[in-house]
């Protein structure tokens, strides 16, 4: 299933070309500019994937240095988006120049209502539905803790066992992310016991 950041940047990009479809002749354009403009926003589509490719990688160089093979590895969706929209826009731009400045604004306003309408609209559903689950832990001490008490706070709950070899390695993981990130609460002594309220 495509995340919902990318889903919407697709609609708003397929709606950007239905409405310059739809319009292209009333501004006068020939057929031969509409298709080298239709064949900017794939092109240009490509050319902001590798540029957010690109600026998330030299966003976390460091961690790319230690396993350089990682930098090729597109499972990990790592990619800039506000990077990646800004080459596309440009490249956009600049393959046609020559073309009216008034259908390009309209091109570009429609991709950007969608973008921003949606993306906000997105949110508030996050906001509205996504919650907690009705889910009590027990600690290492027996002691019971709610999930609600972390909406708000940047947290990481980590479940594990003491028995279960993949917990026992991740471990010392954790632990140094909780020092490189103290304001991110990192649960790890929560285990285990699991009671659906």
């Amino acid at each position: 299933m495509l995340p919902w950041s990318l889903t919407i940047l697709i609609v708003a990009i397929l709606v950007s070309m239905l409405v310059g479809r739809l319009s292209f002749r009333y501004f006068k354009l020939s057929n031969a500019q509409w298709t080298l403009f239709k064949d900017s926003i794939w092109s240009g589509v490509f050319v902001g994937l590798l540029c957010a490719r690109i600026g998330f990688v030299l966003f976390n160089l460091e961690a790319y240095l230690e396993h350089p093979i990682e930098i090729i590895k597109l499972q990990d969706m790592g990619f800039s988006l506000y990077i990646g929209v800004f080459a596309t826009v440009l490249w956009i731009l600049w393959k046609n120049y020559a073309l009216k400045k008034r259908f390009i604004i309209l091109i570009f306003t429609t991709f950007a209502l969608i973008s921003v309408t949606s993306h906000y609209a997105y949110r508030q559903i996050q906001l509205k539905y996504q919650q907690f689950s009705e889910v009590s832990l027990l600690n290492l001490q027996q002691q019971p803790i709610e999930l609600k008490k972390f909406l708000g706070k940047p947290t990481v709950i980590n479940l594990w066992a003491s028995w279960c070899p993949p917990c026992r390695r991740e471990m010392p993981v954790l632990s140094e992310a909780q020092k490189k990130y103290p304001n991110v609460k990192l649960n790890l002594s929560l285990l285990i016991k699991m009671k659906m309220l």
